[in-house]
């Protein structure tokens, strides 16, 4: 039997034009052409969720190679959740037999060479490439597994016809395969994620020309990435949802994938609506995560032994949390459930290459400076541990909020996000973790030892009382200023929803009226307004629905605004607290991936925020624009606006933790916005004091210097006009252009649409997960045989 082209439409376009290589060869004559079907010869599967395997011997040819240049998958659905081929020196199972799948291969490793679920369409390869099989490959058995749902009283016999070539083709196909090992997905989570990342270590160059994902019922979305040694350099190199035709999609084009090089693939699930974790398993009820490339390689090419990888729980290494802040924000968008009319062509549009990355922060602008204070603080040799919090007091003071020894790392919270046992065993941190430290950054007093289990957030009020959150605690709680304890809102160790309490509160601050708002941040999304008494009295949710980690908050009072770094989604977004409304949503390139902090400064009039591109910003709170960055950091968590805003404090939460101050400059004039500290500012208002005489100053010599002035620019426009006469206009170029060497207003922050950005934003290093501090994505380690569906 010959395979006509016709069978072949519905994939072979779409390949052969993203991914043909770039020689040609002749086509094959019908004596080159056979087809070897792959059979499951009457298999009676007893039970669900069995997997069955059979083999089939490669056809001789004269003791030379075969060339696998098409797949025809032979089965439906309803009968097989998916369907492998493996390559085998020699299998388990032996031909016209049926069996457990036990090792796949009794000798020698086993290869992927296809792979079909959900009434995938036939495939056929770009031309010139092709699957070695038979002669003195290591392929002389092609074993069929099938995953049955259910036991069946019938004999099944699903298939796989390979069209084979005798013709040697110049490129040889591969399939290299990224799966999670192990991981959950929590009941109602929202856009959650299990990660897998590995290092490249083949000795040839890979050339993805298609991509496959597959998942189960949660899953929204899998996209895959390459990314250079130095992580600088990120391609996408496709995303499909695995609820779609678990075909093969064109991969992105151009992409080579090299030794030292990269892999990620990252798999998005919702659980709205479950009521039970979901794991990683075998079974249809279990979930998964896989990304299949296949790729071409020039004939001949040594590609060693390794052609999968995985994960299988986080990773705290400093490697696999800088690869992941370098991966696109959109990574988290879910893909429509239904495919599209077209999903072939819809794969190939969203795997379209990116505009770059984007450019370096804005130089700081001259009248408002931002710049670091040298020498503090003066520890004095106290080390800190993971500073999750920082606030501003009177007279210049600091208070630093640190986990001493206890650090959130894997395994800090059980999957009901309760915190460990063995860390509520070990009891409250026995050390201080509120410290007090003077103007110079010298340590004067310490307290809270023996009162926090996991310390997240600090914020004084106006009558300088301490607002504190506390992820293990899950409360949100008061202390007076002589650390007192006045309030505490929701239930000791215990995760909480709607008006019961909390779930790893990330942030609280308070109104001059006294209204508490908290960014309820790692589990219930959201954030809400209390009375002063700690009463409920408003919930607010995103104007898309969607609030990932909302981990910090800022208040623009005149305004009545409260506003939240979204972290995960690296977005500002503000309520308007009296109507509920979202009225301002911001995303900036300059924030790379995520945001960490904001604060605001109504003596300023700028709003502050620090963002995992490693640098500060100064924000304009109305407009969005990026005014200014500065700092260099390496893990920013928190910041705070010191008193009058003539200082700007960031806290880094590795370990030991690391406290910045920054002096701030140029301040516009005071607004009447209120303030917390109005009778702290005499330093503040000498220092406007003096920016208003030397600007007095200037103004005067300025108008004495003007006939003078007058009369230069007389005297230069009768020289232009002379050398100008007879050619006025010509070659004339605006300075506001835009040209080369114009001046260009700063785009500073796009309103967030429904649609994401379609350039990759500039990353830096940082925190990530729901973890602060060291938890994060699966590991960058070596690659398992161990391979599921």
């Amino acid at each position: 039997m010959v395979f006509k082209s016709s069978q072949w439409q519905i994939l072979t376009l779409p390949l052969l034009l993203l991914a043909t290589p770039a020689c040609s060869a002749p086509a094959d004559t019908p004596e080159q052409q056979q087809v070897l079907k792959v059979e499951m010869p009457g298999a009676a599967p007893t039970h669900d969720d069995s997997y069955l395997c059979s083999s089939t011997k490669v056809p001789a040819n004269a003791g030379k190679e075969l060339y696998i240049v098409g797949f025809q998958a032979l089965s439906d659905m309803s009968v097989a959740h998916h369907v492998l081929l493996y390559g085998c020196q020699r299998p388990q199972v032996e031909p016209g037999k049926v069996g457990d799948c036990g090792g796949i291969c009794s000798s020698g490793g086993s290869k992927i060479v296809y792979a079909w679920a959900r009434n995938a369409p036939e495939l056929r390869l770009p031309a010139n490439t092709g699957f070695v099989i038979g002669g003195a490959s290591s392929i002389q058995y092609i074993v069929i597994q099938v995953h049955y749902l259910h036991g069946r009283s019938q004999p099944d016999r699903s298939a796989v016809n390979l069209q084979l070539s005798s013709r040697p083709q110049p490129f040889t196909a591969g399939i290299f395969l990224m799966m999670a090992y192990s991981g959950s997905i929590q009941p109602g989570a929202q856009h959650a994620t299990l990660d897998v990342s590995c290092k490249y270590s083949g000795s040839s160059e890979m050339r993805p020309f298609a991509f496959r994902t597959h998942a189960h019922a949660l899953s929204r979305a899998i996209v895959g990435y390459r990314l250079s040694p130095d992580l600088q350099d990120v391609q996408e190199i496709g995303r499909a949802s695995p609820q779609w035709a678990q075909a093969f999609y064109p991969a992105r084009p151009g992409i080579s994938i090299r030794n030292g090089d990269y892999l990620a693939a990252r798999c998005v699930y919702d659980a709205t609506g479950e009521t039970q974790a979901h794991h990683i398993g075998s079974t249809h009820n279990d979930e998964m995560c896989n990304f299949y490339i296949m790729f071409s390689t020039p004939a001949g090419a040594k590609l060693g032994d390794i052609f999968s990888c995985g994960g299988g729980g986080p990773d705290a290494s400093t490697e696999s949390r800088r690869l992941w802040r370098k991966i696109p924000q959109d990574s988290l968008d879910y893909l429509p459930s239904e495919a599209p009319a077209d999903a072939f062509a819809y794969a190939a549009k969203a795997t379209a290459p990116r505009k770059g990355v984007p450019h370096p922060p804005p130089a700081a602008a001259a009248a408002h400076k931002v710049a670091a204070v040298p020498d503090w603080p003066r520890p004095g040799g106290r080390q800190l541990g993971q500073i999750s919090g920082v606030a501003a007091g009177p007279d210049g003071r600091v208070f630093v909020f640190h986990r001493g020894a206890r650090v959130w790392g894997p395994g800090a919270f059980d999957p009901d996000n309760r915190l460990s046992d063995a860390l509520q065993s070990e009891g409250a941190i026995n050390e201080d973790t509120v410290l007090e430290l003077d103007a110079s950054g010298g340590v004067i007093s310490g307290w809270g030892r023996g009162v926090f289990f996991m310390p997240h957030s600090l914020h004084i009020d106006a009558q300088g009382n301490f607002w504190i959150t506390d992820v293990g605690l899950h409360q949100v709680l008061k202390f007076s200023p002589d650390h007192k304890p006045l309030l505490t809102v929701g239930v000791r160790l215990t995760p909480a929803d709607g008006k019961r309490g909390f779930c790893q509160p990330a942030d609280a601050v308070t109104s001059s009226a006294g209204d508490v708002f908290v960014a309820d941040g790692y589990c219930n999304h959201r954030v809400v307004m209390l009375g002063p008494d700690g009463s409920f009295k408003r919930e607010f949710q995103s104007a898309d629905g969607v609030l990932v980690v909302p981990h910090s908050l800022a208040l623009i009072e005149a305004d009545r605004l409260v506003c939240v770094a979204d972290r995960e989604r690296a977005r500002v977004e503000c309520w308007n607290w009296e109507t509920g409304r979202s009225e301002r949503r911001f995303a900036s390139k300059e924030f790379g991936d995520s945001v960490y902090a904001v604060a605001y400064s109504p003596e300023a009039r700028q709003m502050y925020a620090v963002s995992g591109s490693g640098h500060g910003l100064t924000v304009d709170p109305t407009s969005g624009a990026v005014r200014q960055a500065w700092g260099s950091f390496t893990r920013p968590h928190a910041m705070a606006v010191a008193a009058g805003g003539a200082a700007l404090l960031v806290a880094e939460i590795q370990v030991p933790g690391r406290l910045w101050k920054f002096s701030v400059s140029g301040l516009t004039a005071q607004s009447n916005s209120p303030d917390h500290f109005a009778g702290q500012r005499t330093v503040h208002e000498r220092a406007l004091v003096l920016v208003r005489d030397s600007q007095a100053s200037l103004l005067i010599g300025l108008l004495l210097l003007l006939p003078l002035l007058v009369v230069v620019l007389a005297v230069a426009l009768l020289k232009l006009r002379r050398r100008d006469s007879g050619r006025i206009g010509a070659g004339r170029k605006s300075l506001l252009g835009g040209g080369p060497g114009g001046i260009r207003d700063r785009e500073g922050f796009q309103p967030l649409t429904q649609e994401d950005s379609d350039e990759e934003a500039e990353t830096g290093p940082g925190a990530g997960g729901l973890g602060d501090a060291v938890g994060g994505p699966p590991p960058l380690g070596d690659p398992s045989s161990k391979v599921k569906a």
